[in-house]
């Protein structure tokens, strides 16, 4: 930093001396045996000093001008710097700073060189009034931490998913007594190695960000989806993904077909597209699928590990059709970059529109649409409108009408109608849909059995094991009991 004329004076020199230097260099070249990038890296070297003189000269010009009305301190360190501006931008030269203070000005060029570092609080203040500042009597106190519980909540993670899934103890049936450091310091380990979370010292959260699994995953999420839980849901998800990929042995993992006919053949053979069928179908061509059963918004994903695909599956409703479409639309996305070992990753998050909506998502929906109902998506959806006179209404007693005249399964139908009206009228229909949907179904269960008849849980270190088993059971439950032999 410039301090007085004399030292504006020779910063000028030194400026005017670079810029020479800088002009011959360029003229005269690289030197004999200098190499080309060397003698580049010597140009902008000069350059950037003489940039830095420049700086020096235009804030002390600046200063003196009394163009600068106020300066600005991040921090009681910068009050030494600040004072030393404050005299410059009120015209005063050392001398006359000196005599104010009733010091000699060697004295004043002291303290300034060594930027006040020996000077006391107290002279400090008497420089100060005597510049006549007025210094803000403002102090940042830092942010009070927040409770542990309350900053995984806004990470989207919370408090009954940790009890759920995530606090790791044999007498589950005790958690709702737990206090919420108990509850922490349960779960303590498993933050760290799925989200990188750590505890300090104090017992205070350590955040050192979460891997972005969203990214190298294909995503079906509805469109009201929180994006902190799903960022933090899918980071737990992608976890249990690669431990079911290190259980599944050595089956191969087949390439995925990408046209209707072939990976409904590839699926389900001669059999009809039932989800049990299009279950086994996908785990006997080497694709895993984990069912789960939390509450979050998003209702399935497809990643890549070491060439293994597998789909995690999630959905509210027990209807067996929309765990069918939704596996087929994970498994479509499974034919992506076949030769690559994981999917390509893709640089938006999972629920941003242009994602949920893009054609890769469209094609996947009418793909599993295809599938179900045998190629003729599109005519009976045609078909429903007309029925319908295109009005919403009477879309429920058309599909009935249309599925059962067309002699196609109604659940499936609905479904695909619900899809298209949601994507072309903006109607959201999937209540309705629900309404024509069989009871007493229980997909989730069936998946679960499927996954255990094909997974080797003694590959697993033991806490991925009862992570995968707790992930697996009902929150309401102590454990799997159907898992567990």
């Amino acid at each position: 930093m410039i301090r007085t004329t004399r030292q504006l004076n020779l910063t000028i020199e030194s400026a005017a001396e670079f810029e020479s230097a800088i002009e011959k260099a360029l003229l005269d070249g690289p030197g004999e045996g200098v190499h080309p990038i060397i003698f580049a890296a010597q140009i902008d070297g000069m350059k950037s000093q003489l940039e830095s003189l420049r700086r020096e000269i235009c804030e002390y010009e600046k200063l003196c001008a009394g163009d600068v009305d106020s300066i600005n301190l991040s921090s009681l360190q910068d009050l030494p710097i600040g004072l030393i501006k404050a005299r410059i931008a009120s015209g005063l030269t050392q001398q006359e700073l000196a005599e104010r203070l009733d010091v000699k000005a060697q004295q004043i060029q002291r303290w300034e060189h060594e930027d006040y570092e020996n000077v006391g609080f107290r002279r400090l203040v008497d420089i100060a009034n005597a510049l006549d500042l007025n210094i803000s009597e403002h102090i940042q106190l830092p942010a009070k931490p927040k409770d542990a519980i309350t900053a995984l909540k806004q990470m989207g993670i919370e408090r009954a998913f940790l009890s759920a899934r995530l606090a790791s103890n044999d007498d589950d049936y005790e958690k709702h007594l737990w206090t919420d450091q108990d509850l922490i310091c349960a779960a303590a380990p498993r933050l760290n190695k799925i989200f990188g979370i750590g505890l300090s010292a104090n017992g205070l959260l350590v955040h050192r960000g979460m891997q972005a699994a969203g990214a190298s995953g294909r995503f079906k999420i509805p469109s009201n989806a929180d994006a902190s839980k799903v960022e933090a849901y899918s980071t737990y998800a992608h976890y249990l993904a690669k431990t079911v990929a290190c259980a599944c042995g050595d089956r191969p993992a087949e390439r995925v077909p990408r046209d209707w006919q072939a990976l409904r053949q590839f699926l389900c053979g001669d059999q009809p597209p039932t989800f049990e069928v299009l279950l086994r179908g996908a785990w006997q061509r080497g694709i895993a699928v984990l069912p789960l059963a939390d509450p979050i918004r998003f209702h399935g994903v497809c990643w890549r590990f070491s060439g293994r695909n597998v789909v995690v599956l999630k959905q509210s409703t027990q209807f067996s059709s929309r765990w069918a479409f939704n596996l087929i639309h994970e498994i479509y996305h499974a034919g992506e970059t076949p030769d690559l070992e994981t999917l390509e990753c893709i640089e938006v998050d999972a629920t941003d529109i242009s994602r949920r909506e893009s054609e890769d998502e469209s094609q996947a929906n009418q793909i599993a649409g295809d599938i179900l109902l045998n190629g003729r998506a599109d005519d009976l959806y045609k078909a429903v409108l007309r029925s319908a006179a295109n009005r919403v209404p009477y879309l429920k007693n058309a599909v009935k009408n249309i599925a059962d005249q067309e002699n196609v399964d109604v659940a499936h139908l609905a479904n695909y109608v619900a899809f298209r009206v949601k994507s072309e009228l903006f109607v959201t229909w999937w209540g309705a849909a629900a309404n024509l949907q069989p009871e007493g179904e229980a997909p989730l269960e069936i998946a679960r059995k499927v996954l255990n008849e094909n997974l080797d849980l003694w590959r697993l270190d033991t806490d991925d094991r009862n992570l995968l088993l707790q992930a697996l059971a009902d929150p309401h439950l102590p454990n799997n009991t159907e898992l567990n032999q």
